[in-house]
């Protein structure tokens, strides 16, 4: 489903994503690690929301037709809502 090859995205300091490699074929998967390991800026590499600085990045469809995208969740944490929003 998903195919990453030496990802790298960059961060004001250090990368965010240092030569990531990584497959994923089950539909179902979750992303778990400590406080800043990256696993926001990896959903959001797979998930399209940020392009990669270099690397290659594999889907079954490709990222760039929205309409075409490939079924991708992603919840934040905290509730996933923004200060100036409300419910």
């Amino acid at each position: 489903m998903f195919s990453l090859s030496h990802i790298t995205l960059k961060g004001t300091q250090q990368p965010r994503l240092d030569d990531v490699t990584l497959t994923i074929d089950s539909p179902r998967t979750a992303i778990v690690g400590y406080s800043g390991a990256g696993k926001t800026s990896l959903l959001n590499v797979l998930s399209g929301f940020e392009k990669p600085d270099s690397g290659v990045r594999e889907v079954c469809v490709p990222f760039d037709n929205v309409k075409q995208r490939l079924p991708f969740f992603w919840v934040p944490e905290n509730g996933g809502l923004w200060p100036h929003l409300t419910v």
